[in-house]
């Protein structure tokens, strides 16, 4: 996926290196790519969770919506703790200081972030953390604490970003820990731990793959066994039906339970990314339930308890709520692909290897900056270079170049060229490290 370098437009203004990540990804060569992905974000990772309804203005300026992951960032954390409270019409004004739904939220919670009963938003949790979201609606709906029975087969998902935090929730699908959940919520992961809601237990799980166009991942949870799965519905869910959305409602670490109803199916939605780019959503069903930011990934039960949906987003604009979910069927057709092995070209598998660069914005294979203990930190390659092979095949163009690397694993020893900007030739073998999750 291609990252801009922001000002960085000729070799003598490039940095030398870049400062490490918790993995050492960066925007550039080493960010995996499929062929269908999600919008990059505009501060050096792809930020799937910062997806709004796209006819929705970002942080509810003409009414506010979102995908339900919880991300937060240093950045974005300390500028919504100086930023201006949501006053809450009719009601207690907003807390400073709260944790940002990364690409806007505002009008997500009564009296917007950490508020307690205004229907006006505040911090948007955009990129400045400054924006207010006063026209974003609040939520009338209400939620309660799910049963034994619903917590069952649920988890919580935290997810450790290039750059910040995730939250998201999943469901069990095998004893032995196969978990599915959004692929907003992991996308752009180095790291997930899972905990399992019902007996408080915490895994360290891997990406075994997913389809980012239909927004759904698959989990591995290490060392996982007696685990007690989510029971499926036999049936599609109908239009009336009776519902209840289970989720780890704004990412605090307690599942809530928002009852509903099955307001329409087959939807179709526009959402949008924080560099406004748009990704299309089809199939979903609507409804007419709380859901919330943290909620993703999450369940949407039938009276009987079975699943019948998994939460994916949700749009606000006037004190309703309406949101959406993946089928179940969608949700288990993905599920299937993926542990079954077969790629195709939206299904990805696994991890991607990584170099460990950031490309300049010209599209060149001129490299922006190495990150400090990356894979090629060491190996003589530098900021200004220009890459010309890769394992002996000629590149020219960072498309090409990232199709490069990403055709290897993480673990690979792959041999590079370079040209410095003064003419001389370089070359070095390098081990290839782990991609963010593409």
């Amino acid at each position: 996926m291609t990252r801009a370098a922001d000002d960085q437009t000729s070799p003598e203004s490039l940095p030398r290196s870049l400062p490490g990540t918790p993995s050492g990804a960066l925007p550039g060569a080493e960010q995996p790519v499929t062929p269908a992905h999600r919008p990059a974000g505009s501060s050096g990772r792809r930020r799937a969770a910062a997806l709004l309804v796209a006819a929705l203005a970002v942080g509810g300026v003409a009414g506010g919506g979102s995908v339900l992951a919880l991300r937060t960032t240093a950045a974005t954390t300390s500028a919504a703790s100086s930023a201006t409270a949501g006053t809450g019409t009719g009601g207690a004004s907003g807390t400073t200081g709260s944790p940002v739904w990364w690409g806007g939220r505002g009008g997500w919670t009564e009296g917007g972030l950490g508020g307690v009963s205004g229907t006006s938003g505040s911090t948007d949790g955009t990129t400045s953390g400054t924006t207010s979201g006063a026209s974003g609606g609040t939520t009338s709906g209400t939620t309660t604490s799910p049963t034994s029975t619903q917590l069952t087969g649920l988890v919580r998902i935290d997810s450790t970003l290039t750059d910040g935090e995730a939250a998201g929730t999943g469901m069990v699908l095998t004893a032995d820990g196969r978990v599915v959940t959004n692929h907003h919520v992991v996308e752009g992961a180095t790291s997930i731990r899972v905990t399992v809601m019902s007996t408080g237990r915490t895994y360290t799980a891997t990406y075994v793959g997913g389809d980012a166009t239909a927004d759904v991942a698959v989990l591995q949870l290490q060392g996982a066994s007696g685990l007690t799965p989510v029971t499926f519905a036999a049936s599609a869910a109908t239009t009336g039906q009776s519902v209840t959305a289970v989720g780890d409602a704004q990412g605090e670490s307690t599942l809530t339970a928002a009852p509903g109803t099955v307001t329409a199916l087959a939807q179709e939605i526009d959402v949008q990314g924080d560099d406004g780019t748009t990704h299309h959503l089809s199939g979903l069903v609507e409804l007419a339930a709380d859901i919330v930011p943290g909620d993703s990934g999450g369940a949407v039960y039938d009276a009987a308890g079975q699943v019948v949906a998994m939460n994916v987003a949700a749009s606000s604009g006037t004190r309703d709520v309406t949101g959406y979910a993946i089928p179940a069927a969608t949700v288990r057709q993905v599920v299937d692909e993926v542990v079954a092995g077969r790629a195709s070209d939206t299904v990805a598998l696994g991890y991607d290897g990584y170099l460990g660069v950031g490309l300049a914005s010209d599209g060149s294979t001129t490299v922006y900056g190495v990150v400090a203990g990356g894979p090629v930190d060491g190996s003589g390659l530098a900021a200004g270079d220009t890459v010309t092979s890769v394992d002996g095949t000629s590149v020219s163009s960072g498309d090409q170049l990232r199709a490069a690397v990403t055709a290897h694993r993480p673990g690979d020893r792959v041999a590079l060229t370079w040209t410095a900007p003064d003419g001389t030739t370089g070359s070095a073998t390098v081990v290839l490290g782990t991609a963010p999750i593409a």
